[in-house]
Parts: structure tokens; sequence; C-alpha cells
């Protein structure tokens, strides 16, 4: 199977993240205060980061000694444990409140980026 090159990838990546930052914006600036009870638009930020943070953290742990699967698996075990404590203990937002939701949606955006990069760039397909 063909792989991806690095320029294609990084458009890709590129054009996903300003379309996931955008649609944040546009949600707590105008469906969030018109539907303030809705759980999909209160946990989409976190969506969004965790996507957004696992597609930065995965080309952290290159090396000889990891496959790309089990560095996509770390990634997303890294990812997610981070997250999760930062929402029991906020040291970097502003918020203090905890919701299950958000971890929920922590999870389904590292998921997401999980299949982002396995899937997309055919990683779990190339033999190191």
């Amino acid at each position: 199977m063909k792989i991806l090159n690095i320029k294609k990838i990084e458009t890709l990546l590129t054009v996903i993240t300003v379309f996931l930052i955008t649609l944040v914006i546009l949600s707590g600036t105008y469906l969030r205060p018109l539907f303030p009870t809705n759980i999909l638009l209160g946990s989409l930020p976190n969506f969004v980061g965790a996507f957004v943070l696992y597609t930065l953290c995965f080309p952290l742990f290159k090396g000889r000694v990891l496959n790309h699967r089990n560095r996509l698996i770390l990634s997303a075990v890294f990812v997610f444990s981070f997250l999760t404590i930062e929402e029991f203990y906020p040291f970097f937002t502003a918020t203090k409140t905890f919701d299950w939701y958000d971890i929920l949606a922590n999870g389904i955006g590292v998921v997401l980026g999980y299949f982002f990069y396995f899937r997309i760039t055919k990683l779990g397909d190339e033999k190191k």
C-alpha cells in the first residue's frame, strides 16, 4: 500500500486542525449560548484538544525501539492519561469543573487521532 508523503500529511493535519479550532470558536461564540445544556457542545473543546495534542505528541516518540503501532498506542496512552489527570487536577485550564463527558470527549479525540495516523497515513502497514 502507498504511504502518504510527509507534506500531504502535514497539509491534511493543518486543514483538520484549523477546521476544528474554527468549529470550537464558532461553538463558543454562537452555539453554546443558544444551547447551554448541550453535552456535545460543552465537551467539544476537550475533543479538539485531545485530537490536536495527540497528533502533535506522536512525533515525540520516534526511535528504533518502537514500531509505528506501538508508538501510536504509547502516544494515545500518554495523551489520554495526561488529559484525564488534568481533568481531575486542572493546572492548565481556567475551569475548575470536573465532567465525565470531558473525559469521554478526550478519549474520542485520542481514538480519532489514532485512526488519523493509522489509517490515513497507512503507518500500520509499514514494516519497520
